[in-house]
């Protein structure tokens, strides 16, 4: 049995950008990054099994592929060498605790000498095999019991989304009007505005006192998350009539299909943040609808797909929506009062929908630091069998 560093075994390599004009929804293999699959290529960086480990942004996170990938540069690429099974690696990397390592002040980032010097444990192949025969069969009954756990958070969110979508079917046909009436004017011009993106610094907001600009995923699902943003250079003005108010709606209008048509409202946000020229603000005249409402309304299952009938591209991983295909949707505007009640109504449910998800979720955090304990066991010689 041998131990000794990641060093001594594997060549850690750092992984490289596939050009845009090579990357497909579709290939032979897929561009990995630190979070996962971006798009697919008919480019390789390995052809043999290889775990990826997150360098940047997702520090830390471990990934197997065994017919090929091609990892790009917020990802290092360890090829597997003969006398190692894959997933024995591949586990013993994720119960390694790697995020750990982070040397990063904000960005988050591992150096390659750190992963290099983590400490690993090398058994001859059958005993590695005998002991992923073993750990096999207990992750099966975890993560068994962790799906099962996903299901019932699905089901769980299914009950609100239900809810919301009687919400808007109980309105009149008559109600509906044209966004572009219920809305005030956000510019003294017009009814929707787009932000600016300038070339800003590779940090979030360093101080209140300074402006940053917001990324398109500080607009979320019902959700708005400013800390996604990065400081604006000291070098250039701040376009201060584009600060992100309390009160506005913001739509990423530019992106992957999936990111492109979320809607949030703001109803709390620091100062000194610009939305980019991927986001669209507009605000709703409050004679006519509340904003709880029109959220509820465009975050609903019945919106989104007439927004992704709005959504145009070459490629579903660059789609585009046009502020006048925003301003064309017709929504339910039925008497205020109906909306307070239709709100209460979803509300409710959401609340009870979210207090059933927090407990999923603190069972399934139970399930992953058993998970972790398991892994260490295994790697520490200390794994029984079935």
């Amino acid at each position: 049995m041998e131990r000794g560093n990641l060093r001594d075994f594997i060549k850690v390599r750092y992984g490289k950008d596939v050009p845009k004009s090579e990357r497909k929804d579709s290939g032979t293999y897929p561009v990995v990054g630190s979070a996962g699959v971006m798009c697919y290529t008919e480019r390789f960086l390995t052809k043999k099994p290889a775990v990826l480990v997150g360098r940047k942004g997702n520090v830390g996170s471990v990934q197997l592929f065994l017919e090929g990938c091609h990892p790009v540069d917020t990802a290092y690429l360890l090829e597997i060498p003969e006398g190692i099974e894959p997933r024995f690696l591949y586990y013993q990397l994720e119960g390694a605790n790697l995020k750990s390592l982070d040397s990063s002040t904000a960005i988050p980032s591992l150096r390659r000498e750190d992963l290099e010097g983590v400490s690993i444990w090398l058994p001859s192949l059958p005993e590695q095999r005998r002991i992923l025969e073993t750990l096999d069969d207990h992750l099966a009954r975890l993560d068994k019991a962790l799906a099962d756990l996903e299901v019932a958070a699905k089901r769980s969110q299914h009950l609100f989304l239900a809810a919301l979508e009687q919400a808007i079917e109980e309105c009149n046909e008559s109600t509906y009007q044209s966004l572009a009436n219920c809305l005030n004017l956000v510019d003294q011009k017009k009814k929707v505005q787009r932000g600016w993106s300038p070339q800003c610094l590779s940090h979030p907001q360093s101080d209140s006192s300074n402006w940053a600009v917001l990324k398109t995923t500080a607009v979320q699902n019902m959700r708005y998350e400013p800390q996604h943003n990065k400081e604006l250079p000291k070098t250039l003005e701040p376009k201060t009539h584009l600060e992100v108010q309390v009160g506005d709606f913001l739509m990423t209008t530019t992106g992957p299909r999936n990111r492109c048509g979320v809607v949030c409202l703001v109803t709390s946000t620091p100062k000194r943040l610009i939305f980019s020229g991927k986001i669209l603000r507009f605000q709703p005249d409050s004679a006519k609808l509340l904003p709880a409402w029109l959220e509820l309304v465009l975050a609903s299952h019945k919106y989104q797909k007439q927004l992704d009938r709005l959504k145009v591209g070459s490629s579903d991983s660059s789609v585009s929506i046009g502020n006048a295909q925003v301003l064309e949707l017709t929504v339910p505007v039925p008497s205020l009062a109906e909306q307070r009640r239709l709100v209460g109504d979803v509300e409710k449910m959401k609340a009870l929908a979210e207090r059933f998800e927090m407990e999923i979720e603190q069972e399934a955090q139970k399930f992953k630091e058993l998970r972790r304990a398991l892994l260490h066991a295994a790697f520490s010689g200390n794994l029984g069998s079935k």
